[in-house]
């Protein structure tokens, strides 16, 4: 790679100067926490420690990519001079989502390898990183479908774990595979419950809520993953979520990775929530410890439930 590649590079992910990277988080952290980290939200309290010489990596937890591709990742970058960090080589304090969100917040970018199961924990960690507004990186393989809302968002192809490394050290990331996308601000909250649910039993599932909420002034905003342009199809999903009271998520098996990516950016967000999913189900692990056994065939979050009736309400607390 050349040198002039390089400072290019360096430019497009802000990492061009060391020292300005430190100076960004610190100073985004001290215009006040994210409101996910702030008093009331779902991270209250939880330690923001800036880690400027990092990047966080997402991936499927298999053999395969622990040692192959984060093998690569780490080859391709090492001329960024920036060290990878994953949410297993340590052990923090508090959830691990906020674990998560808080590395997102406080390194430098992020990099989301979307496998071909559309692993839901992948997609939810994209979807906070969204919701933050923070900057990202999309790999992919080419046998992985990518769920519909992110087809529209360029990505760094690759065939081999060989191919992503000699891609990363020899080939100019072109801007669009760099993907930094901002939420409006200010946006009005409407009388609206924002609900992502999947195919399964679709219509039974939504009139049994409709029936639930009939008493409260809110109608729902169905998420809709038909493909209307993608680009648009994401900015939209943004908005819907900013501009409701609250979002209701179904997380069990039927639900997509479209609706892991929406919960993650309501997350980031601090947007109020509730989980819903069959008894039983297997949660991803991400969301493991948000959940409470209610109701015959459901399960729910009790902080959601507490604070869902808040039309300026944020995650667990205020917006």
């Amino acid at each position: 790679m050349s040198f002039e590649q390089t400072e290019f590079i360096y430019h497009l992910l802000g990492i061009d100067d060391p020292d300005q990277i430190a100076r960004n988080i610190q100073a985004s952290l001290a215009r006040g926490r994210p409101r996910l980290f702030d008093i009331g939200g779902l991270c209250a309290g939880y330690p923001l420690m800036p880690a400027p010489n990092e990047y966080f990596v997402a991936h499927e937890f298999s053999a395969e990519r622990i040692n192959d591709l984060r093998s690569a990742l780490a080859q391709g970058l090492a001329f960024t001079r920036l060290h990878p960090y994953t949410a297993d080589q340590d052990m923090r304090p508090g959830h691990i989502l906020c674990k998560i969100a808080a590395k997102i917040q406080t390194t430098a970018f992020s990099i989301f390898d979307l496998p071909e199961s559309q692993n839901r924990n992948v997609y939810l960690e994209l979807g906070i990183a969204i919701g933050l507004g923070k900057p990202f990186i999309l790999t992919k393989t080419a046998r992985a479908e990518l769920a519909s809302f992110v087809k529209g968002l360029n990505y760094f192809g690759f065939a081999s774990y060989r191919g992503l490394r000699r891609g990363l050290e020899e080939t100019e990331i072109q801007i669009g595979q760099f993907a930094n996308i901002l939420p409006r601000q200010d946006l009005p909250i409407k009388d609206f419950y924002f609900l992502a649910d999947g195919e399964f039993e679709q219509e039974d599932f939504r009139e049994a809520i409709c029936q639930a909420l009939q008493g409260y002034p809110v109608q729902p905003l169905y998420m809709s993953e038909e493909q209307i342009g993608s680009g648009l199809a994401l900015a939209q999903l943004i908005e819907d979520i900013q501009t409701t009271c609250f979002g209701i998520y179904r997380i069990d098996t039927e639900a997509s990775a479209n609706t892991f990516l929406a919960l993650g950016i309501a997350i980031g967000l601090n947007k109020p929530w509730l989980l819903i999913a069959r008894s039983g189900t297997k949660i991803p692990a991400d969301l493991a410890g948000f959940i409470s056994a209610g109701g015959r065939g459901s399960t729910c979050s009790g902080d959601a439930r507490r604070h869902q009736w808040r039309p300026s309400g944020g995650g667990s607390g205020g917006q």
